[in-house]
């Protein structure tokens, strides 16, 4: 099977005897094989996987380019937030996943890309600390849309068999712009063109691909027969609050513990408990919840079920926190702690 295309034809039966037991708001089989091929359909996913490329970069990208901003704008107190303000951000890309499965995807993805965008010329632009955190935050929440977006794309327009290949291709593209962020931020803080262009330069790449975003990129709708109030009535606001609400406690009590708030400190002891009240409230409500139905809520408590799922988000989970050590944190320590310069 080609990677850049297959035989919708050929593909049919298959997808539709996998379809067989599936839920009723599952895009029906017919539905989610694409509309382009060939090298339409080859630049249209190079667009797509771009994104989750800027993503990856964007989220490391910051770990070398640190001292130089501190040395420009002080406010040491607010320095951890360029990393935790995008972390914040990124915390949506669950509640993104639920929203791609409800509207346009296109509508959404292109409305993420265009978040992602702006939340970088902040950065860029920056005139002050304030400032770059909140552009940071912004690029993040517009980022974990672009991430889900691309995830629901390959979903919804490849078929059982040609799946992983592009989720495998999404992956290797994540784990390169991961591994490049610091590479990348440290080479501009040393260079002529400052450390703005390490949040500069996803504009250019972003205009690149901009025709195919517009052009190429499929528009998807999973729920075609319902109305826009129907669509909003099938997501779950209620746990969504609970879940950012509660993640956001939690990223801030691990980031800060120790380094803002000492561990011991009425500051630090109450983000713990509002993460840990607010999340379990999530549980509750992903089980219980009287005013949704069970297949809308944000995560549904089914799911716990099935082992393979349970492990393999537990994988995902360890293996993030690994990746991210050794391209976020790793740098910090050389910088902060060794003394060394950007680029080595």
């Amino acid at each position: 099977m080609s990677f850049i295309d297959a035989d919708p034809e050929k593909q049919g039966s298959n997808d539709n005897v996998a379809s067989k037991g599936s839920s009723e708001n599952v895009i029906p089989k017919e539905a989610s094989l694409r509309p382009i091929h060939g090298w339409k359909w080859a630049i249209a996913y190079a667009s797509m996987i771009s994104t989750t490329f800027l993503f990856a970069l964007d989220n490391t990208i910051v770990a070398d380019i640190q001292p130089v901003i501190l040395d420009l704008f002080g406010e040491v107190s607010l320095l951890p937030w360029i990393g935790v303000g995008f972390a914040l951000g990124t915390m949506c890309v669950l509640p993104w996943g639920k929203v791609y499965g409800v509207f346009n995807v296109k509508y959404v993805y292109l409305f993420n890309i265009t978040l992602f965008e702006i939340g970088s010329a902040v950065c860029g632009a920056a005139p002050n600390m304030t400032a770059l955190v909140v552009g940071r935050v912004i690029a993040g929440v517009g980022g974990s849309g672009m991430y889900s977006g691309t995830l629901s794309f390959v979903a919804m327009l490849t078929s059982l068999k040609e799946r992983p290949i592009y989720m495998a291709g999404s992956t290797v593209i994540w784990g390169i712009g991961s591994v490049l962020g610091p590479v990348v931020g440290g080479a501009f803080a040393d260079s002529s063109a400052t450390w703005r262009w390490a949040f500069y330069i996803n504009l250019p790449i972003g205009a690149v691909f901009a025709p195919s975003y517009l052009l190429l990129v499929p528009s998807v709708d999973p729920q075609p027969s319902k109305s826009w109030a129907e669509k909003c009535r099938m997501i779950d606001w209620i746990m969504t609050t609970m879940f950012l609400a509660g993640s956001a406690s939690l990223v801030m009590a691990i980031t800060f513990g120790g380094t803002l708030y000492a561990w011991s400190s009425g500051n630090e002891i109450a983000l713990w408990v509002v993460a840990g009240v607010l999340l379990v409230v999530c549980i509750v409500l992903a089980k219980y919840h009287p005013g949704v139905d069970k297949d809308n809520r944000l995560y549904p408590a089914h799911f716990f079920k099935r082992p393979i799922l349970v492990n393999l988000q537990l994988q995902m989970f360890l293996v993030s926190g690994i990746v991210l050590a050794m391209t976020y944190y790793i740098p910090l320590f050389f910088q902060f702690i060794r003394v060394r310069d950007l680029s080595s």
